[in-house]
Parts: structure tokens; C-alpha cells; sequence
């Protein structure tokens, strides 16, 4: 910039400050009638210098012998009377031109200045009667000639009523009603205060006034000075009281006010001038709590965390009295919150380094990161809150995941685990939520390790407990606990197939009617007529058609299928029936060994399969399914033995409804099983697959 710029920049900054009228800017504060010099000493706001000086003498003897009160009876007489202090320092202010014509211009005026004696308005005021008054105001008001002096008389009546309301108030809790009639009054004087801030005779006749009162010390530019500066120093009033609401909690109250400031005076006032102006103090303050937290920092790092509490609870309150002038987030470009949580950063590093307390160094950059307005100080916080973070983690979550662990280690089926999650984990996580906030790293990790230990019940219930039901509720909630995307992916695509399958094995319960009988088999039972087996009860199945034939002729084939349980009895079911049609017949049998395959047969092995590899013995017609491998009895009566063959060295096969288990090792060693009469010989496959698959695991 050159040095004509800079010329010109400063001779608009001086242009600027001289537009505005400093008396009147500093005379507007809620108690701007409580000191006004013509309340105080009860003079008309036209007495000559002689009377004021007369006046005064007789109220500062009147007050010093104690007769206060009798001197003040006119309307609006402050209660209690003015002391000898209060009337000296309002004489005083009344000697100088400018700050009597800001405390004439908010007093009541007589339509004719020097005339004030004779005036209706003014005498009825003298005598107390300000509801006369108002009376006189009020039929005058729409007067050309001189409804602007009864208007603004009648603006400073509802103006002053206002305040004296809002000032006790300060003590006082007002009433719904009293409130509501309160805002009238406000809105009473700014109807007025609007017209009159653009009204060219109004200010003629304070022109005329200051003409009048011939002081050499008032310049032509004050009343400019003053229009200019009037809509902001009644805007300021208003702003006050807002700040003075906020600090005492009364949110609704500041609100309020702040609506009554964009409300009135628009394209007149500047309302973000008076802002600042009104948020100045709060702001030197804070800069000073930040200077203040610093020095901790460098010279008391163990009292830092206190420093810095204090300055954010500062910041805290200016940024809620920003917001309410501004808008939320309108401030936040604003240097002096960047410096707040700086110095609250330095605050915690501080402290932590020399106490290893990563807790108090977490909290309070957390705290200190919403005031963070710049790039570079947010990155700083974000950076040394992860370090924080990790160094918590373990920690806080240590015992927890070992309580994970255990669960999901124990012996327990899924529906106990994931129960036990539910009841045992998930109030931990609870409570980090709390503590640290649902979208904290604490609780996001703790989120994800429980979900990925659901998703091992899942699997489990899925693959080894055949337990869709269980696997899909584990996914679900697996699915809601989890916040890593690769982990919610995964999870996403688990939950599908498993919803899938559930949605493939209900298509495969069969509910079937041969002729008057009923079979039903789902995953969970396997019915026919009123005999109901459990799913997970069920040790056996076998089934087979068996034809013969009687001199070359085919006769009728049996289709039987036969289920047993372990403590329910068994079911035998002919699906071939007299008089009935063989293919009928045959698309039965063929239905019902499906549903058995897809529903039954496969927990019936993995349940099998599970007890021979842990060890159990279970029969298959006269051997025994062993964990070493098949116990196969040979020979009769002396001759009989019993031979092993290993898993490793069974050879077995299936032909015409026979099946042939050998011994790769010993020829002589051979056993027949019919695939209709001895139960689970159908899936002898499957069950021998099974139990290597598992030993191999072992």
C-alpha cells in the first residue's frame, strides 16, 4: 500500500469515529434514567443556568438535613431521593453542553423551550401526575407542528417504564404477565423511536435547541453526530440488558432483546458495531484469562489444568454472547477463540509432562478443540488428542476386553454368549459413551472389538450350532455396534448371507399331507401327525425303496423314511399307500428326504460328528463310531472279533441300498449296513467327512 493509501485509510478511520456521538453512546445504558440530571435534581430540562445553580443549592441542604423526600415529588422521582453525591456530580454534568443536550434529549420536553413553566404537560409532571401527561401527549402526537415533541415525550415515557421494569427485574422475577406487558412498553417506545430517528422536523427542533442554548462548546456537527448515533445508542441499551440476561442464565430474556435490536431502526443501525462495542469487556477479559493461562503454563504446570479451565468456561460464555449477537458460527473466523484453545493446549502439555496424566491432557484438549478457529491450531489439538487417546486406551478398555475375551473363549453355546455380551459387556460401553461421547475413539474401538467378537458367536452359531436364528441376531447387533467402515462392510455382507440363508431355509420347511396324515419337518422339528420330534433331539435317520418282484412282475414299492430320537420316540413314515399312485408316492418320499437333508441332517452330523471326535462312542448298527476310528465286530460265538479301522483306512461304498464299510489294511474285514434298516447309514459319508475334518483340527 502506498503512502497516499495509507493517508487516505486513516483519514476515514478519523471520519468514522468523529460520525459518532460519544456523550450519547455513553449516556445509553439501562440506567440511562436513573442518571439523567433532570430526574435526579427534579429541574425542567429548559432552566437557565441560574435556576439549576439556585435549585441545586436548596436540594444539597435539603438532602444534608435529612428532607430528601420532600423535594422530590414530582413524576418519576427516584426512589429513594438522589444523595448529596449524586445531585453534585448531576450539577456538574449539566455544566457541560454536550452531555446536558444528551440528558435534555432523554427527558420530557415542553413544546416550546423556555416556556416549560406554562406547559400542561410539564406542570402535571412537576405535581407527580404522569398519567395527566400522557393524557396531553397523546391527543397531541398526530399534531404536524408539534406532534414530534408529544411523540417523543410519549417514547420516553414507555422507554423509561421499560427500564425501570428491567432494572428490577434485576432482583425481582416478573411474572408472565408482567413480562408480556413489559415487552409492550418496549414496543410502545420503539414505534416511536423509529419515526423519530428519520424525521427531519424532530431534529430541527433539537437544532433549535442547541441554538438556543448559545454555548460556544457545541459545534454544528453534534446534532448531525447525534442522528447518526442515535439508532445505535438505543440499540446499545438493548444489548446491554442482553449481555446482563446471559450472564445471569436467563437465556430467553437476552433473546428477547436481541430481537428487539434487529427489529427496530433496520438500515439505520449498525448492529454488529454495537455488538462489539457492547462484547469489548468480555473480550479484554478473556485475553487476559489467556495471558493469565499461559503464565501457568510456563511457571506452574501442576495449576495449568485449573488456568485452563477457567479461561475455556470464560471462552465458553463469550462464544454462547457471540453467538447471540452474531449467529451461531458467525464469530468463529474471530483470532482471540484460536488463541483460547492454544493457550488451553499449552495449558494440557504443560501439565502433562509432568504428571503422565493423560486423562486431564484428553479432557481438556477436547474441551479446547471447539474453540479452535484456525487450520493450523485445530490440527495441533486433533494431533495431540490422538497421542492422548492411545495412551487411555489401553487403560480404559483393558479389563474390558478381557471380559470380552472370556466370553467369547468360554465354553458356553452362542445364545449364552452373545446373552452374556448384552448383560455384561454392553453397560461398559455404556458408560464410555457417557464418559467419552458416542463418537470418541475409546468408544468407537471398544464399539468395533465388540462387534468383531459377535461376529465370531455368529459364525459360531452359523457353522458350528447350525443356529441361524442366533447367528442372524449376533450379525444385527454386530452390524449396530460396529464403526470401522472395512469392519461395517464386512459385517454388511455377512448379514446379508446369513439373512439369505434363513430366507433359503424357511423355503425348505415342509409341510406336506399324505393322505390323511400330516408330516412336517423344519429346522426345528420334525413332525408327523401328533408326534413331534425336536430338531436338536434327533440321533438318527434312515430311509429306502424296496420293491419286489413276484414271477417277473413288479409289485408295489415301499417308500419309507424313518426319524428316531434320543428321548421322543421315533417316526416312521410310508409314503406309499394302498391305491395310490406310485409316482405320488415316490414325489413324497423325495420331498421329505430333501426337507431332512437341508433342515435335519446337517446338525444331526455336525452333532454326531462332535461327540465321536471329543471321544463319545455312538452305535451304527453293531459297530461303534469311535474318535480312533470304526469298531467292527467279526465272526460268531468263539470266532467273534472285533476289529478297528482307523478313519485314515476306511473304504466305503453304496450299491443297490446297501452300504459297504471296509479296511484298506485287511481285506478280511467287511461290513454291509441297509441304507433303509440301519439308521444313518444314508449319511455315513457325510458323518465319516465330518469327524476326520474335525480330528484334523485337534
Amino acid at each position: 500500500m502506498s503512502a497516499n493509501e495509507d493517508s487516505e485509510v486513516e483519514q476515514g478511520t478519523r471520519r468514522s469515529a468523529s460520525a459518532s456521538c460519544k456523550p450519547l453512546l455513553d449516556a445509553a445504558t439501562p440506567e440511562l434514567f436513573q442518571t439523567n440530571a433532570f430526574r435526579i435534581t427534579g429541574l425542567p430540562v429548559d432552566a437557565t443556568a441560574r435556576e439549576i445553580k439556585k435549585h441545586a443549592d436548596k436540594l444539597k441542604m435539603m438532602e444534608e438535613l435529612g428532607q430528601g423526600e420532600a423535594a422530590h415529588t414530582a413524576a418519576f422521582a427516584l426512589n429513594p431521593p438522589p444523595s448529596v453525591d449524586q445531585i453534585r456530580n448531576a450539577i456538574q454534568k449539566l455544566t457541560d453542553p454536550e452531555q446536558r443536550v444528551v440528558d435534555e434529549f432523554f427527558w420530557f420536553w415542553p413544546e416550546r423551550f423556555g416556556q416549560g413553566a406554562s406547559d400542561p404537560s410539564i406542570r402535571a409532571l412537576a405535581n407527580g401526575d404522569s398519567n395527566r401527561a400522557l393524557e396531553i401527549w397523546v391527543g397531541k402526537e398526530t399534531d404536524p407542528t408539534d406532534g414530534v415533541v408529544a411523540m417523543h415525550n410519549i417514547a420516553l415515557f414507555w422507554h423509561l417504564a421499560a427500564l425501570e421494569w428491567e432494572n428490577y427485574s434485576k432482583g425481582t422475577e416478573l411474572s408472565d404477565e408482567q413480562r408480556r406487558e413489559v415487552e409492550q412498553y418496549w414496543r410502545n417506545a420503539f414505534k416511536r423511536w423509529e419515526h423519530l430517528a428519520v424525521d427531519d422536523l424532530f431534529w430541527e427542533r433539537v437544532s433549535a435547541r442547541i441554538k438556543q442554548l448559545d454555548d460556544p462548546r457545541l459545534t454544528t456537527g453534534f446534532v448531525r453526530r447525534m442522528r447518526a448515533t442515535l439508532p445505535q445508542a438505543l440499540d446499545k441499551i438493548n444489548a446491554q440488558l442482553a449481555v446482563r440476561y446471559l450472564e445471569n442464565g436467563r437465556m430467553e430474556l437476552a433473546r428477547l432483546h436481541v430481537q428487539f435490536m434487529r427489529e427496530t431502526n433496520q438500515g439505520l443501525d449498525n448492529m454488529e458495531k454495537t455488538a462489539e462495542l457492547v462484547l469489548a469487556p468480555a473480550s479484554i477479559r478473556l485475553k487476559e484469562h489467556i495471558q493469565r493461562a499461559r503464565q501457568h503454563a510456563d511457571e506452574n504446570p501442576l495449576g495449568a489444568p485449573n488456568a485452563a479451565r477457567e479461561l475455556l468456561e470464560h471462552a465458553h460464555r463469550s462464544l454462547v454472547a457471540f453467538d447471540l449477537f452474531h449467529g451461531e458460527g458467525e464469530h468463529r473466523q474471530k483470532d482471540v477463540f484460536s488463541d483460547v484453545a492454544e493457550a488451553a493446549m499449552i495449558c494440557a502439555i504443560a501439565h502433562q509432562r509432568k504428571t503422565s496424566d493423560s486423562e486431564i491432557f484428553v479432557t481438556l484438549l477436547e474441551q479446547a478443540l471447539p474453540f479452535a478457529m484456525s487450520t493450523d491450531v485445530q490440527q495441533r489439538i486433533q494431533k495431540n488428542l490422538g497421542i492422548g487417546k492411545e495412551n487411555l486406551k489401553f487403560k480404559l478398555l483393558e479389563p474390558i476386553y478381557e471380559a470380552l475375551s472370556a466370553i467369547e473363549k468360554s465354553a458356553a453355546n452362542p445364545k449364552t454368549k452373545l446373552a452374556r455380551i448384552r448383560q455384561e459387556i454392553i453397560p461398559h460401553l455404556a458408560g464410555l459413551i457417557r464418559t467419552e461421547g458416542s463418537g470418541s475413539s475409546l468408544a468407537s474401538s471398544l464399539s468395533d472389538g465388540i462387534a468383531s467378537a459377535l461376529r465370531s458367536i455368529s459364525i459360531d452359531a452359523h457353522n458350528d450350532k447350525d443356529d441361524l436364528e442366533t447367528s442372524l441376531d449376533a450379525i444385527s447387533f454386530a452390524c449396530e455396534m460396529a464403526r470401522g467402515p472395512e469392519l461395517v462392510k464386512r459385517l454388511t455382507e455377512d448379514k446379508a448371507q446369513i439373512t439369505r440363508n434363513k430366507s433359503e431355509r424357511i423355503q425348505h420347511n415342509l409341510a406336506r399331507r399324505i393322505k390323511n396324515d400330516e408330516v412336517a419337518v423344519t429346522r426345528e422339528i420334525v413332525r408327523y401327525n401328533s408326534t413331534t420330534l425336536p430338531g436338536a433331539d434327533i440321533n438318527g435317520v434312515r430311509f429306502g425303496i424296496f420293491t419286489q418282484y413276484y414271477n417277473g412282475t413288479k409289485a408295489p414299492s415301499s417308500y419309507l423314511i424313518a426319524v428316531s430320537s434320543a428321548t421322543h420316540g421315533s417316526i416312521d413314515i410310508e409314503c406309499r399307500r394302498f391305491l395310490r399312485p406310485e409316482d405320488e408316492a415316490a414325489a413324497d418320499f423325495h420331498a421329505i428326504v430333501q426337507a431332512l437333508y437341508y433342515q435335519i441332517i446337517p446338525q444331526l452330523v455336525a452333532r454326531l460328528s462332535k461327540s465321536i471326535a471329543y471321544g463319545v462312542e455312538v452305535p451304527f448298527g453293531d459297530c461303534w463310531l469311535t474318535a480312533k476310528g470304526i469298531r467292527v465286530p467279526t465272526g460268531v460265538l468263539f470266532w467273534k472279533e472285533e476289529h478297528l479301522i482307523s478313519w485314515t483306512d476306511v473304504r466305503f461304498g453304496t450299491h443297490q441300498g446297501v452300504l459297504t464299510i471296509s479296511s484298506s489294511q485287511n481285506s478280511k474285514v467287511s461290513k454291509a449296513f441297509s441304507l433303509r434298516d440301519v439308521s444313518n447309514a444314508v449319511i455315513f459319508k457325510e458323518l465319516a467327512d465330518a469327524t476326520v475334518t474335525l480330528l484334523n483340527k485337534r
